[in-house]
C-alpha cells in the first residue's frame, strides 16, 4: 500500500490556538502514533531482573517543513498538575501509571537545519539546538517483518551513544522516525536501543492534511539555550522538592505529609531523582 505525498493547502490553523499561549509554525500533514517503554531508573529491578518500564503515548507530527516529536501522555499530565497546584495539594495515587517519563519535545528543521529539544528543570525552560544529524545507517535487506500492514525492514545504527535497531517502510517514503532517527528510505514504525531502555512501537498512522498545527508553546519561545552536556549536569543534580514551592501538602500513599515538618518525607523528596537520558 502506498501512501501519497501529494502537496496541501496549509489552513489557518493559528486561530486554533489561543492567543498567546501558543502559536503554530506548520501544519500536520501526517501523524504517527508510537507506544513507547523507556527505563527512568536503571538501578531498579524487578523481582526477576528486569527493568521497570514507564510508558507514553509519542506522537510525530509531520509538516510541510517541520516535523514535532512529543508526549501526548505527559500533555494529559500537565493539565492534572497544573489545577492541582491551584490546590496546594497532589494526591499521587491519581497520577499513579500515568505520567510516563518523557517530558522534553523535539522540533526538527525549526530553524531550518536543526533539530531543538526543548525540556524543563521545573519552571526554568531550556532549549538544546543542534545541526540536524543523520544516523549513518545498514540496513538489514534480508529481515523484514509488518507492523500496522506495512512490510518493514531492518537497519542498524551507532548513533548518539546507543546502538540501535530501526524497522521502515518504503511504502511510506518519507525519511522520518521517532526522535532523532531519520534517513531511511521509508518511515521508521519501530526503534528500540540494544539494552531495550528506549523502545517505540508504532501504533497508528493519521493523515491530518493540514486540519491541525504544529504548535509552539509560548514558554518555548523563552527558553534558555544550553548544551546538553550543562542540561545533563543540571537534571543528574536535581530534587523533587526543588519542584514544589510553597506545596503544603503531598499524599503518598493515602498518607499526608509535610515536608518542611516531616524529616523522613522532606528526606525522600530530597533525593536526586533518576535520570536516564537517550543520548549519551
Amino acid at each position: 500500500m502506498m501512501v501519497s505525498l501529494m502537496a496541501f493547502t496549509c489552513l489557518n490553523v493559528h486561530a486554533m490556538s489561543k492567543k498567546g499561549e501558543k502559536d503554530s509554525i506548520d501544519c500536520v500533514m501526517y501523524r504517527v502514533s508510537y507506544n513507547t517503554k523507556t527505563v527512568k531508573d536503571t538501578t531498579k529491578l524487578d523481582t526477576a531482573g528486569h527493568y521497570r518500564y514507564a510508558t507514553d503515548l509519542m506522537r510525530l507530527d509531520i509538516g510541510k517543513k517541520v516535523s514535532k516529536f512529543y508526549s501526548y501522555t505527559y500533555i494529559q499530565t500537565l493539565k492534572y498538575v497544573e489545577n492541582a497546584m491551584k490546590t496546594g495539594v497532589i494526591d499521587m495515587r491519581q497520577m499513579k501509571g500515568k505520567m510516563g517519563n518523557i517530558k522534553w519535545t523535539l522540533f526538527r528543521n525549526d530553524p531550518e537545519g536543526y533539530t531543538s529539544v526543548y525540556d524543563d528543570v521545573y519552571s526554568d525552560h531550556y532549549r538544546i539546538k543542534e545541526p540536524t544529524q543523520t544516523p549513518q545507517w545498514k540496513i538489514v535487506s534480508d529481515s523484514v517483518k509488518t507492523i500496522l500492514n506495512y512490510q518493514c525492514t531492518m537497519a542498524v545504527t551507532d548513533f548518539k551513544g546507543r546502538h540501535w535497531t530501526a524497522w521502515y517502510t518504503e511504502d511510506i517514503p518519507m525519511q522520518e522516525g521517532p526522535w532523532k532517527l531519520i534517513g531511511l528510505p521509508g518511515l521508521i514504525f519501530s526503534a528500540h536501543d540494544s539494552e531495550n531502555q528506549f523502545i517505540f512501537e508504532g501504533v497508528g498512522l493519521e493523515k491530518i492534511d493540514g486540519k491541525e498545527g504544529i504548535m509552539m508553546d509560548a514558554d518555548a519561545k523563552k527558553s534558555e539555550d544550553i548544551t546538553q552536556e550543562k542540561f545533563d549536569k543540571m537534571k543528574r543534580t536535581t530534587s523533587a522538592l526543588q519542584g514544589m514551592p510553597g506545596l503544603s501538602e503531598v499524599i503518598v500513599n493515602g498518607k499526608k505529609g509535610s515536608a518542611t515538618s516531616d524529616p523522613q518525607l522532606k528526606a525522600k523528596l530530597n533525593k536526586v531523582l533518576p535520570y536516564n537520558p537517550i543520548e549519551r
